[in-house]
């Protein structure tokens, strides 16, 4: 890859809504953090989780850890946070709450920013009309506005990525799945049926 990307995997939210942490949710045999860890590493791009340092008994591919810097909390400081330490490198970022990701989702939004659009600060993936930050692409150009909006009291990736003049591209509807979130106990329930209706095949859900 050209541009030598990185992934980097937010894995440091409080989980308000779910009132537990959705990272170290059980998923199959796995974690949640787990199972979309190795769906990242499968790409063969670098992959890193940001936000937490790794977690006890951790059975996951071995990627870096990166805890977030004192003030960064939440998704924007998240960024700061791989932006300081890969600063040269376009980061796509993601969830760690997001069950149906997968390699080829990750692998088509990278070509679009390498083939399509290398001029671009950033791109995002969009559903119609909405935007998903948490399934973007940050060039490297993109860490001065952050920085900037940051100090400046701005904790909302999207105001980022308007304020970048992001590029946004419709994802295709074989990939719309990947942008799926869990935030509430309701949602992980219903996550848990359709894996036990695969027969515990998580694989089947990540292709």
């Amino acid at each position: 890859m050209s541009h030598n990307p990185i992934i980097a995997i937010l894995a440091g939210g409080q989980s308000k809504r779910m009132g537990r942490d959705k990272a170290m949710l059980p998923f199959g045999n796995q974690t949640l953090l787990e199972s979309i860890v190795g769906i990242a590493c499968a790409t063969g791009i670098e992959t890193i989780v940001a936000g937490r340092e790794q977690p006890l008994h951790w059975a996951g591919r071995p990627v870096a850890f990166v805890d977030d810097a004192p003030g960064r909390q939440g998704p924007l400081g998240g960024l700061l946070t791989v932006q300081a330490q890969f600063n040269d490198r376009p980061i796509l970022l993601i969830g760690c709450d997001m069950p149906f990701m997968s390699t080829d989702a990750l692998l088509w939004l990278i070509d679009a920013f390498e083939t399509k659009h290398a001029a671009a600060n950033a791109i995002v993936g969009r559903v119609d009309d909405q935007i998903e930050p948490l399934f973007a692409v940050y060039g490297p150009t993109t860490r001065v506005v952050v920085q900037r909006a940051f100090a400046a009291g701005t904790r909302s990736l999207r105001r980022i990525l308007l304020e970048l003049e992001a590029v946004a591209v419709q994802i295709p509807d074989a990939h719309l799945s990947a942008v799926i979130n869990i935030n509430t106990e309701d949602q992980y329930s219903a996550l848990v049926t359709e894996l036990n209706n695969l027969g515990g095949k998580k694989d089947t859900i990540n292709q």
